[in-house]
């Protein structure tokens, strides 16, 4: 045994406290085992890895041991506490710690199908490797669970990017299809297109939005583009009857379009925020085409005599505080020459803090308090 040795292996440096048992007669390593070792891996160095030693004939174990995997001295993921063994009673399954839970992971013989469960969560996921080359890329699918929501998705990896395609979710507050691609290099970014079939007003309700702006590391380290539609199905009596949402996030900076149908009325809004200020304050430009007004009320049971078909467009911008529930309305006009006073704006402000924004952020989006605004201000 050569104890306190340093393995080597091209780039691969492990520094195992435990044994190496050779063969001394041929000279030949029969078996390894590594116990309470630190392995740090450049994500380049991964395909050699799983070449020398999970693909390993010779018996190998790993105990106790720690797993870093890092792309240009940035950290990706730390797995620690790592249990797994080619070979006896446990061969092919992996313990360890991951995100601080812990998980068990299972491979078959061949490596082509996983099964990873993270321990008292809820989430369990099953890999199946359908197609990979000696060129690094690689085709599968994925299907999971996470508590009551299931999912599954197909995907195709080739080191610099994993592209998703028929990604579905299904939960009992939300349902959505998507397609899109997560760029890993030369920077991680995220593109995707998203199809809402079915979404509860509970899930928005109890959508965390403090906890979100609290976790400003993360945001920083986020780009993504998004485009989501929805498109209410027949038959039901929600107030949306279409909705286009484009988002972009870039180094802490979120920038929002928003176009929403209700009856033939129109809405859009363009909005941008900085998530990494301390207060993040939300800018908006929005305008609003109604060419059937008395329609567009009907939608919120406000029912006023009109002696015609009256259409309305308004244009309105301003900021919204959403930490301290607080909203400035900079400029509102409409198309009868219409544009609000000082003293206007200050009435507007005033009823909106009061009837719509008395709560949390989300909450701004009940259709009951939309109702007591306009029946107030119109």
């Amino acid at each position: 045994p050569l104890n306190k040795s340093v393995f080597r292996i091209q780039k691969l440096k492990i520094y195992p406290q435990l044994v190496s048992i050779y063969d001394y007669k041929n000279f030949k390593v029969n078996k390894i085992k590594l116990e309470d070792n630190d392995l740090k891996i450049d994500l380049n160095d991964l395909k050699f890895f799983k070449n020398k030693f999970i693909n390993l004939k010779k018996q190998i174990s790993f105990k106790n041991s720690n797993l870093e995997i890092f792309d240009s001295d940035k950290s990706i993921i730390n797995i620690k506490n790592i249990d797994f063994a080619n070979y006896g009673f446990n061969k092919n399954k992996i313990n360890g710690e991951v995100f601080n839970r812990k998980f068990k992971l299972v491979l078959n013989d061949k490596k082509r199908k996983i099964n990873f469960k993270l321990i008292d969560t809820g989430i369990k996921a099953r890999l199946l490797i359908l197609d990979y080359d000696q060129n690094d890329y690689l085709r599968g699918n994925l299907r999971g669970k996470i508590l009551k929501s299931n999912f599954k998705l197909d995907f195709f990896y080739d080191l610099k990017s994993i592209k998703i395609t028929n990604l579905v979710f299904r939960d009992k507050n939300l349902s959505f299809e998507t397609n899109g691609a997560l760029m890993l290099r030369p920077f991680f970014k995220s593109n995707f297109n998203t199809e809402i079939k079915d979404i509860s007003t509970n899930l928005l309700t109890n959508l965390n939005i403090l906890g979100i702006l609290k976790s400003k590391d993360l945001i920083r380290k986020i780009n993504f583009e998004n485009n989501l539609f929805f498109s209410k199905k027949k038959f039901t009596n929600g107030l949306i009857n279409d909705l286009k949402i484009k988002t972009i996030l870039e180094y802490g900076r979120l920038n929002i379009l928003k176009e929403i149908l209700i009856t033939n009325t129109v809405l859009m809004c363009n909005n941008n925020v900085n998530l990494l200020d301390e207060f993040p304050v939300i800018n908006f430009d929005c305008k609003i085409d109604s060419p059937d007004l008395k329609s567009f009320l009907k939608k919120f049971s406000i029912n006023r005599k009109l002696n015609e078909q009256k259409s309305l467009r308004i244009t309105v911008t301003g900021y919204l505080n959403i930490l301290n529930n607080k909203i400035n309305f900079n400029k509102i006009t409409s198309n009868n020459d219409y544009e609000a006073t000082k003293d206007d704006l200050k009435f507007f402000k005033e009823k909106f803090e009061k009837i719509i924004f008395d709560e949390k952020f989300i909450n701004i989006f009940d259709k009951s308090k939309i109702k007591n605004f306009i029946n107030e201000v119109y």
